[in-house]
């Protein structure tokens, strides 16, 4: 730790102490206000540039020598990563400052080589909750003669009202947990009758979707297309498709920029996060191992990021010296320092039963919810998956070999081609909000993980109930669409993130996802 160096306080931000409420610091730039607790509202009051780190220690403790000295430090190590203080994430400071005062364009970023083509499955017209419509939508469908070019559909309405969490909204009606307007050859009724045009903006879109950050207007594939390996590799590139998707992604440019959430205790600027998400992505494009092994390397980077940021040097140059140190290295440098730990593969285990009690309920539901994304049937599938992930991993933990029923399930030959699907399904989750799982790492992490094991057990299990001789691509997406879908729910985050302490702890996460990319190999 540095002598020399004497935090100050950002001269821009205000403080806030309003009556009944804990004293905050409200940050202009990202629009934000930063809650004090009892030590960092006294640090704020101390932090002035004159002062080292040493000398708010001693000061804080003889204000109250119940304060441990690693306390402290860690309360300042968490101002510097908020961009509190005077000097780290000017970059990212100076990209807010201009976004908000208009004199930065908001430009458009996207992965590379990105595409998608559909493959005419029907799996995106069935097994979801179709809305919310926009109003256009409505109208749109209110205007054009349904009854007398579809008449097996009835005199409508076609849509129906229903009520969420946001409030009411239409929504397409469905029957048999298929949107209405799907036929019996797997295409949109609206499209084959009345052109592409005719139909909601959401089904249009799909699978594409928006987030507005510091780095751009970022589109990106969520990844739930059940033929995700055929359709990312198939048709224009999204750059090519620009020009018909940005008008129907609307106006919406809110910035999304909060705070996150490393381990409990410690948050940083999501700036930080948005340098982890790029190096994350690279290092999935150059890694030259099998998909395995990339996730292995994924958590290892990511490990590496939150130890670093977690004990960066309180220095002139932090936290962004580090940040340069970590990010920079070689992908070779990303290689697991050890094979999974029988604990490792309990944990697994663990993450995959809490899952496995969430889906059991939707199951036996009788009705689809408009909060759920699956079906029934998918859910039973999801079921059957995860239960199967459990045995084996506890197998693991245990040291025991995999059970008589499922042994042959591991030595199942895979196409080569699975490998580049893998590595490209991580790069999509990596670039898009699935990074984060209510503003934390770790969980999202987890499900990471949760996602590449679904992913490769389900493909398994649907190549041997076809008796495929070998696991093929249309086996992967099966497994894949199961993993993406199940895995964005409502209850199965809760699973995630919910009030266990031990989900933020990054030992167990991070043991997880070692167990995770060795579970199917």
């Amino acid at each position: 730790m540095s002598q020399a160096f004497r935090p100050a306080l950002r001269p821009d931000l205000q403080r806030k102490h309003d009556d009944g409420e804990p004293p905050s610091l409200y940050d202009p730039i990202t629009d934000r206000d930063l809650a004090l607790g009892t030590i960092s509202a006294r640090l704020a009051d101390l932090i002035d540039g004159q002062r080292t780190v040493p000398e708010l220690i001693a000061l804080m403790q003889a204000a109250d020598p119940a304060i441990d000295a690693a306390r402290v430090e860690r309360t300042i190590r968490m101002l510097l990563l908020l961009l509190v203080l005077d000097g780290p994430g000017k970059d990212i400071l100076a990209r807010a400052a201009g976004l908000q005062d208009g004199t930065l364009p908001l430009h458009i970023e996207h992965l590379p080589g990105i595409r998608f083509a559909c493959q005419s499955s029907g799996e995106c017209c069935q097994n979801y909750a179709f809305g919310p419509l926009r109003r256009t939508d409505v109208e749109r469908l209110n205007g054009l003669d349904i009854a007398g070019k579809l008449p097996h559909l009835g005199p409508g309405p076609y849509t129906e009202e229903l009520e969420t969490k946001q409030g009411k909204h239409h929504y397409l009606k469905t029957s048999d947990e298929c949107c209405i307007f799907l036929g019996t050859d797997n295409r949109c009724g609206l499209h084959a009758t009345f052109g592409a045009e005719s139909k909601p903006d959401l089904c249009r879109l799909y699978p594409f979707q928006v987030q507005t950050t510091i780095a751009g207007t970022a589109y990106y594939d969520h990844g739930e297309c059940a033929s995700f390996s055929r359709a990312s590799q198939d048709g224009d590139t999204l750059h090519q498709q620009l020009s018909w998707l940005r008008p129907l992604m609307g106006d919406d440019t809110t910035l999304y920029h909060p705070t996150v959430t490393l381990v409990p205790g410690l948050q940083c600027d999501y700036g930080y996060v948005l340098r982890l998400r790029d190096a994350l992505c690279t290092l999935v494009e150059q890694a030259r191992g099998d998909e395995h092994q990339t996730l292995a390397a994924v958590a290892r980077m990511s490990q590496l990021f939150i130890d670093g940021l977690s004990t960066c040097p309180l220095e002139q140059g932090e936290p962004e010296a580090t940040l340069e140190r970590v990010l920079r290295q070689p992908p070779a440098s990303f290689a697991p320092p050890h094979p999974a730990s029988p604990a490792a593969f309990a944990a697994l285990a663990a993450s995959a039963e809490s899952q496995f009690a969430m889906a059991v309920p939707r199951v036996q539901l009788a009705k689809q919810s408009v909060r759920q994304v699956l079906s029934q049937r998918l859910a039973r599938q999801f079921c059957e998956v995860i239960y199967v992930v459990r045995v084996l991993a506890e197998a693991r933990a245990n040291g025991e070999p995999a059970p008589a029923e499922y042994a042959d399930l591991l030595d199942r030959p895979c196409a080569p081609e699975l490998t580049a699907a893998s590595k490209r399904s991580l790069r999509y989750q990596l670039f898009s909000p699935r990074l984060l799982l209510d503003e934390r790492l770790l969980p999202a992490l987890e499900r990471v993980g949760l996602c590449h094991v679904v992913t490769q057990v389900g493909a398994r299990l649907a190549a041997r109930t076809a008796g495929a001789p070998r696991v093929e691509l249309e086996h992967f997406d099966l497994g894949h669409m199961l993993a993406m879908r199940m895995l964005r729910q409502h209850l199965s985050l809760t699973a995630l993130s919910g009030g266990d302490p031990a989900v933020d702890n990054p030992e167990r996460v991070f043991a997880l996802l070692a167990a995770a990319a060795e579970l199917a190999t």
